[in-house]
C-alpha cells in the first residue's frame, strides 16, 4: 500500500469515525424521545400531572448513563406523591419497566440501525464496557465498537478485497 493510499484511508476512517459519533448521538436523542413521548403517555393516561415536566425529565435522564435513570425515578415519584402516594407506585414501576425496556430493546435496535450494528452485539459491548470501565465503558462502549468495525471496514476488509483482485488479474 503506498503512502497516498494509505493517507487516503486513514482521512477516510476519521471523517467516517466522526460521522459515527454523531449518528450514535442523533440515535441516543432519538431514544431518549421515544422515552420521553412514552412517559407522556403513561402520564396522560394515569392521570398525573404535570405530563410534560416528567415525559422532559425522563427523556433528558435517559441520556446519563447509570444514574440518569435513577434520577428520573426519583424525581419523578417525589413530583407524583405530591399528587396521591398511588401515582408514585405507578410512576415507579413504569420507570423501572421503560428503562428495562429502553436498556434492551428501543436503545439497540435504534442505534444500532443508525451506526450499522447488530443490537445484540450492542447489549453485549454495553455489558463488557460497563463490567471492565464502569460508566465510562457504557458512556463510549457502542461508539468505539462502531469506530473498531470501521477500522476492519477501511483497513483489513478492503485490504483482503485488494489482494484477491489482484489474484483474480494474475489468474486471468
Amino acid at each position: 500500500m503506498s503512502n497516498d493510499d494509505f493517507k487516503t484511508k486513514l482521512n477516510k476512517f476519521f471523517f467516517n469515525s466522526v460521522e459515527t459519533f454523531g449518528k450514535y448521538m442523533a440515535g441516543k436523542i432519538a431514544a431518549s424521545i421515544v422515552v420521553g413521548i412514552t412517559t407522556y403517555i403513561f402520564c396522560r393516561i394515569v392521570g398525573i400531572i404535570p405530563a410534560w415536566l416528567l415525559a422532559s425529565i425522563a427523556g433528558l435522564g435517559n441520556l446519563i448513563p447509570i444514574i440518569g435513570p435513577w434520577a428520573v425515578l426519583i424525581i419523578c415519584a417525589l413530583i407524583a406523591v405530591f399528587q396521591t402516594p398511588v401515582y408514585a407506585l405507578y410512576i415507579t414501576i413504569f420507570c423501572i419497566a421503560i428503562q428495562a425496556l429502553d436498556q434492551f430493546l428501543i436503545t439497540p435496535l435504534i442505534i444500532g440501525k443508525s451506526i450499522d450494528l447488530h443490537p445484540l452485539l450492542i447489549i453485549a459491548v454495553l455489558v463488557i464496557g460497563s463490567i471492565f470501565l464502569g460508566f465510562w465503558g457504557l458512556l463510549f462502549a457502542v461508539p468505539i465498537a462502531a469506530i473498531v468495525k470501521l477500522g476492519y471496514q477501511i483497513f483489513i476488509k478492503q485490504k483482503e478485497k485488494d489482494l484477491n483482485h489482484k489474484a483474480e488479474d494474475i489468474n486471468d
